[in-house]
């Protein structure tokens, strides 16, 4: 017989919330900073148009990442 998990705490939900905007931070950096293939302002663009919920608060990068030769 299964048991339900335990419901999280606030300062779980708060924690797994943190956690969750740290890594997209994070993975947005590795991304434009890329040796090889930097994000540029047009894929940043197409990011924001497809999922303006996500990408949204990175638009103030929009103008500073540069475009491809």
């Amino acid at each position: 017989m299964k048991t339900k998990p335990m419901p999280r705490s606030q300062m779980q939900m708060y924690c797994m919330a943190r956690d969750k905007i740290a890594k997209e931070n994070q993975a947005f950096m590795e991304a434009i900073t890329d040796k090889v293939n930097p994000m540029t302002d047009r894929d940043l663009e197409a990011l924001i148009a497809r999922r303006p919920q996500v990408w949204g608060r990175f638009s103030g990068f929009l103008g500073k990442l540069g475009n491809p030769q």
